[in-house]
């Protein structure tokens, strides 16, 4: 199954195979059009497709990595890191709205295996509902089959700061230890060629390629040979990565080391480096008055790929 953020739809295996047979002359138009209203596309979609399958667009996808995710703002701490996430791994890519009430369920689900009487839990839910009003909603295509939920408090408020059920954490570290991301926000265009060159040259890089965002640019690479945690974040240091954005995963990751302790969260470890280096192909930002209320509305950013 494919991915196609120009028409915001899923690509079946087939018709991506009569892509590349059309590409490669092995088929003509009109055989191509006939398969694809065979398969549910109408013309204006199928030759939208084609241009994404030249430029290397279309995304594999077997997962739908969605987090929604608030920063914290106060006064004394303007511009901290994010406080709290919530990952699903679905294989269908919900609505902002499903996933704001997934995430509410999961965390009436965490309150209640922390033990929490229900008094005490709507007491929480109504914080958390203001919260939610104000949450992104980032998503991430995965190649890799990954089902479950986690939750994850980065301010360390509550022990210990992260829950989840998350089925094929191995595949998504294998993922995360042969890819590397760096976010470049606010930047020319000019710096991000120049770093996209730079990781290019790199010896330990296969490939790598850049992408525009609303804010700046992504670039997103594979590497020759895994690299752990450690090793990557010196190559995010050393391509410019945003530096909150590594905060954020040094976070994560220092949490999991915290809770093997617990009992149950022997692979927490695991599980949190499953949640690093994430780069949203698409982000959903509430738009807000001056007073800082939600307007109902997002602002949507989603990658566009630069060809050089």
């Amino acid at each position: 199954m494919f991915w196609s953020p120009r028409l915001g739809k899923f690509v079946p295996a087939e018709l991506y195979e009569l892509l590349g047979q059309y590409y490669r002359g092995v088929i003509g138009i009109t055989t191509l059009e006939r398969e694809a209203r065979r398969l549910g596309f109408t013309r204006s979609e199928l030759w939208i497709l084609y241009g994404e399958f030249e430029r290397g667009e279309l995304m594999t996808c077997a997962t739908w990595h969605i987090v929604v995710y608030k920063r914290y703002i106060s006064a004394e701490r303007p511009k901290d890191n994010r406080h709290f996430e919530v990952h699903l791994f679905e294989e269908r890519k919900l609505e902002p709205d499903e996933a704001l009430s997934k995430a509410r369920d999961i965390f009436i689900h965490m309150l209640k295996l922390a033990g929490k009487p229900d008094m005490t839990i709507e007491g929480y839910l109504s914080l958390w509902d203001e919260v939610l009003t104000l949450a992104c909603i980032g998503y991430e295509p995965l190649p890799v089959k990954v089902r479950g939920w986690l939750i994850i408090d980065l301010a360390e408020h509550y022990a210990p700061y992260v829950w989840y059920d998350v089925r094929g954490i191995r595949p998504l570290l294998n993922y995360r230890r042969t890819h590397l991301g760096i976010d470049l926000d606010e930047v020319s265009f000019d710096v991000a060629a120049s770093t996209l060159r730079l990781m290019r040259d790199y010896p330990l890089i296969r490939e790598a390629e850049l992408y525009e965002t609303r804010s700046g640019w992504h670039i997103r690479a594979k590497l020759i040979v895994p690299m752990d945690f450690d090793r990557k974040m010196q190559l995010r240091q050393a391509f410019r990565d945003d530096p909150e954005r590594m905060a954020c995963d040094m976070t994560k990751m220092r949490i999991g080391t915290k809770v093997i302790a617990y009992e149950g969260y022997e692979d927490a470890p695991i599980v949190c480096e499953g949640i690093t280096d994430v780069l949203f192909s698409e982000k959903y930002k509430p738009e807000l008055t001056p007073e800082g209320e939600w307007t109902g509305r997002y602002i949507v950013s989603r990658e566009r790929k630069v060809r050089i």
